[in-house]
């Protein structure tokens, strides 16, 4: 992300060059809600804008 996420369902946030690492740990299926997958395609649609 270009941005760090404020959100308790982060683990160790981390800045790198120009963006930013989160973890999050999901262990049932119902963790992997609609701000989570919002989270995975806007992490998704920045990698690609730097291809």
């Amino acid at each position: 992300m270009p941005y760090r996420l404020d959100s308790p369902r982060w683990r160790r946030p981390r800045s790198r060059i120009c963006r930013w690492t989160h973890h999050v740990l999901v262990t049932e299926a119902d963790q992997i809600d609609e701000e989570l997958m919002g989270w995975l395609r806007e992490a998704w649609d920045f990698a690609e804008s730097k291809r």
